[in-house]
């Protein structure tokens, strides 16, 4: 992100702002312009959850008694023309837009995921883009059924748009058949392409241990509706996570783009963490070392590439801390686990920076 954009908070704040009240936007209200990077090329963004015209529908929707909402008439030729007058939770729209303006990655280094096992490149990328629209309908099936999901809390809302970004971003084994994947506008993250996804879903497995487990449970219900959409028996998710398995890192011979097949398990034992990721202000995303299931060993810092996130539009997440925790207690007692505090835009922005080049 430039400058100005981690100022701000966000990519479109304001525009944001106008679809969760219900007052119409155009399309350079959500969309944000392509701008230099410090690699020497310049990328627009691919908004990998929401896209702008799924959040133009949002913003004119009627708002109905009982935290219900009715979508729009909308003639075009996308999957959003089949949710004309659909029934929708006014209490998802706010998570949902505002993980929908942290979810993106740059149009320069994006291969999307087709359905039926195929691949895309994005407009700008340098890739074919046949397939692009299909994949674009994947995101916006996905997030319609987001707004009319119950139970979804601004940290499943984030979580989820973190999840939904990777499984659309296509695997490296995958990308490598989209044709002239060998002229991605952005080379320079070609031999990286694997190993950025995996560094993605390592930090995702981080916010999502932050969920309650009704969190957990709804993210997963969608994840695995949204893997099913896919139509790829070839790829799956880890049971009871939102993401796939990590991938072989490096590159076949002869492809273009790196990734290969699913790594086998590793019998390594996780624990919950008692507290909400944070983010250091002197770290960048991606260092820390995580308590993921499958985890790959750390990566040298010279072979990582340092994702751009800006860190002034994060809000500090205050760790949970057991009272007394060196005092046994003498009571047991049910309680009901209460939902995360987690930004659903700043959780997306983070996750999907592994996808973003520094902007000069």
């Amino acid at each position: 992100m430039t400058a100005s954009q981690s100022s701000s908070g966000g990519f479109r704040p304001l525009g944001t702002d106008k679809v969760v009240q219900a007052k119409p936007i155009d399309e350079g209200e959500f969309r944000f312009p392509s701008n230099p990077t410090q690699s020497g090329h310049s990328s627009g963004y691919h908004e990998s959850f929401g896209t702008t015209d799924t959040m133009r529908m949002l913003s004119r929707r009627k708002v109905k008694k009982g935290g219900k909402a009715e979508l729009p008439s909308w003639n075009t030729n996308t999957a959003l023309t089949g949710y004309s007058g659909a029934s929708i939770l006014e209490t998802n729209v706010k998570p949902v837009a505002e993980a929908s303006d942290g979810a993106r990655t740059d149009t320069a280094q994006t291969i999307l995921s087709v359905p039926g096992g195929k691949s895309a490149g994005h407009t700008g990328s340098g890739v074919k883009t046949t397939g692009q629209a299909q994949a674009h309908d994947f995101l916006r099936h996905q997030v319609v059924r987001t707004l009319q999901e119950p139970g979804v809390t601004p940290g499943v809302a984030g979580v989820l748009a973190g999840s939904i970004t990777l499984m659309s971003i296509a695997p490296g084994q995958i990308a490598n058949t989209a044709q002239n994947a060998d002229k991605l506008k952005d080379s320079g993250v070609s031999t990286q392409y694997e190993q950025r996804r995996n560094n993605g879903k390592r930090k995702l497995d981080e916010y999502f241990d932050a969920l309650s487990p009704n969190e957990q449970a709804t993210v997963l219900k969608l994840t695995q509706q949204g893997m099913s959409d896919l139509k790829d028996k070839k790829r799956k998710l880890i049971p009871g996570r939102p993401h796939s398995p990590l991938r072989e890192e490096q590159s076949s011979p002869g492809a273009s783009i790196s990734g290969g097949g699913y790594l086998p398990p590793v019998s390594v034992p996780t624990t919950p963490s008692l507290a909400f990721p944070t983010l250091p202000a002197t770290a960048s995303p991606g260092t820390q070392p995580l308590p993921v299931f499958h985890s790959l060993p750390p990566l040298s810092s010279s072979s990582v590439p340092t994702p751009q996130v800006p860190t002034h539009a994060f809000q500090p997440i205050v760790p949970v801390t057991p009272s007394n925790p060196t005092v046994p207690s003498t009571t047991t007692t049910t309680t009901t686990p209460q939902p995360s505090n987690l930004a659903p835009r700043d959780v997306a922005m983070d996750i999907t920076s592994y996808f973003r080049s520094k902007r000069q």
